[in-house]
């Protein structure tokens, strides 16, 4: 299970697992005098998020979120701190040192027995440190919740259209500064639209100086927002999606960035495909005219001969260009962004995804692309070497029969670029593919309907049947596997550093059985002798060692 996947929380113990306590005292109305009336509810749901050393559960009905550890010897530790009334959205830091919960609060009457409390944002800290909240100057919430891939910038923003409001702004974003902790109001500039699609990108280089731009697509138009210096300013730039005349608009499909060289401060670009059309349309970031400190998008729109499944800007021996697979004509565009002049490379196949591999596959000037979803069994996967695609395409394809269709493919990451994980679509198998040696390697699971998770150091995949008790270790450099024993169906693992600050490594596995379960085990030497169970994470009162 990946980060903010549900599990079902009960409240009957299972008699297999040992409880342990669960209840700490930060948690408001606790049993120490008396019993809360939270126990006495029925079964709701919680969110899980596996962050850098911990596993965090967010306990909607007590209002907390619970942590849970582990130790050098399987020791499971748990830390709890309260939540704001009425989470509506949460998301991890992109390098898991935090959880940021969103939380609408409560508008308290005359005579309420519950405090007035404002919508914020909470950061919970992966660790011993305390939570901090800030203050979104809200007085009535919104329910949206996106976070920079950077880790820099939050945006808060109304993702749903029912608001209990007598008044309600929809083109309102609040954005956030994570590190500083503080928030500042933008309204989106609007011609009847409300966001729709948001986008945090890289910083580029852009005429005012380095900038992140948030990119917010509604359903005519692409506001465009420098985020470094005041976000509140008024520097944003609208883009019209269409000619202005058309009744019909195709919303994006997907947006896409390059900051091209990054010397030059007028070349980066912003790529969109559009949903059930032919049409993409790249921006370049210009200087604005007359000696402003701003830019400017310049429009160019090309056809790319059929309706474009995945877009990626890519280096070729021509220079850069827009590349767009067309399945329907088993074929990939090559657009240059400056004249829209289009090159057309057949493939043997009807791919509809690609990813660049270019530092793996060891490509240098030139990108390496890699490209799946083919339709059939047969089709693999291919390399496209953007190194040819000038002078001799039709020699730039070099496929990789793996004997599947592959509908998702997984990185591998830190120091292990030259592997990806490819998961076959409809079929019982995945494949730790070398893109160096361009070969892969398949590995063979029970029943269809597994889980893959890569693990975050990059050294294993485990594997896991959701609601069984099978639980798999596979090492991705020798391929060697071990099989875990669960005595409890397995609902979601989670692979953390160790508490105490050292270089292990523990595997969790929690279990949906009575108010929560949880097995753990050393990542590091997968072997069943390591494991320790534990029972009642979210029971009041439990008592007990593992």
């Amino acid at each position: 299970m990946r980060a903010g996947d549900v599990l079902s929380r009960g409240r009957e113990r299972g008699p297999e697992i040992t409880a342990i306590c669960a209840v700490l005292t930060l948690i408001a109305g606790g049993c120490a005098d008396g019993r809360s009336e939270v126990w006495s509810e029925p079964p709701a749901h919680v969110q899980a998020f596996g962050l850098k050393r911990s596993v965090a559960l967010i306990d909607t009905p007590a209002r907390r979120v619970v942590a849970l550890s582990a130790g050098e010897n399987g020791e499971l530790g748990l830390r709890s701190a309260p939540t704001g009334r009425d989470v509506v959205a949460a998301a991890p830091a992109p390098d898991g040192s935090k959880l940021y919960l969103l939380t609408a609060g409560h508008r308290a009457a005359l005579g309420d027995s519950i405090p007035d409390e404002k919508p914020r944002l909470t950061a919970y800290d992966d660790g011993p440190a305390e939570p901090t909240q800030i203050d979104l100057g809200l007085t009535d919430p919104l329910n949206g919740l996106i976070v920079d891939p950077t880790g820099r910038w939050a945006v808060v923003y109304a993702a749903e259209t029912t608001s209990q409001a007598l008044v309600s702004n929809p083109n309102e974003l609040v954005i956030v500064d994570l590190a500083a902790g503080t928030a500042g109001h933008h309204t989106v500039h609007s011609f009847g639209g409300r966001p729709q699609q948001l986008v945090i990108t890289p910083s580029l280089s852009l005429p005012g100086g380095p900038s992140q731009l948030l990119i917010v697509q509604n359903e005519q138009e692409m506001a465009l927002l420098p985020l470094d210096g005041d976000p509140s300013a008024d520097a944003e730039i609208t883009v019209r999606l269409d000619d202005g005349g058309a009744t019909q608009r195709p919303p994006p499909a997907a947006i896409v960035v390059d900051d091209g060289d990054p010397a030059d401060t007028s070349d980066a670009r912003i790529g969109i495909r559009f949903q059930g059309d032919r049409s993409v349309m790249i921006l370049q970031l210009a200087p604005a005219p007359g000696g402003s400190a701003g830019f400017l998008p310049s429009v160019n729109v090309a056809d790319a001969g059929g309706v474009p499944t995945d877009i990626a800007f890519v280096r070729t021996d021509g220079g850069l260009r827009l590349a767009a697979l067309v399945p329907t004509s088993n074929a990939a565009m090559l657009i240059d962004p400056a004249t829209t002049v289009t090159t057309t490379v057949a493939l043997p196949a009807p791919y509809q995804r690609l990813s660049l591999v270019t530092a793996g596959a060891g490509g240098t000037s030139a990108d390496v692309a890699l490209l799946w979803q083919g339709g059939t069994a047969g089709a693999g996967v291919a390399f496209w070497e953007l190194g040819q695609a000038a002078g001799r395409p039709f020699r730039s394809i070099e496929t990789v029969a793996v004997g599947a269709q592959v509908g998702t493919v997984l990185d591998v990451p830190l120091d292990r670029a030259a592997l990806k994980v490819l998961a076959a679509a409809h079929t019982q198998t995945f494949y730790v593919l070398d893109l160096a040696a361009r070969t892969a390697a398949p590995l063979l699971t029970s029943a269809p309907g597994t889980t893959l998770m890569v693990s975050p150091i990059g050294a294993r995949v485990w594997t896991f049947l959701p609601g069984g008790a099978g639980l798999a270790a596979t090492d991705v450099l020798s391929k060697r596997v071990w099989t875990l024993q669960s005595d409890t169906p397995v609902d979601a693992v989670f692979e953390i550093g160790q508490s105490g600050g050292g270089a292990g490594r523990s595997l969790i596995a929690l279990h949906e059985t009575g108010n929560l379960g949880a097995t753990v085990y050393d990542a590091s030497t997968p072997d069943d002798s390591t494991r320790r169970i534990y029972g009642g994470l979210l029971e009041e009162g439990s008592d007990g060692n593992p």
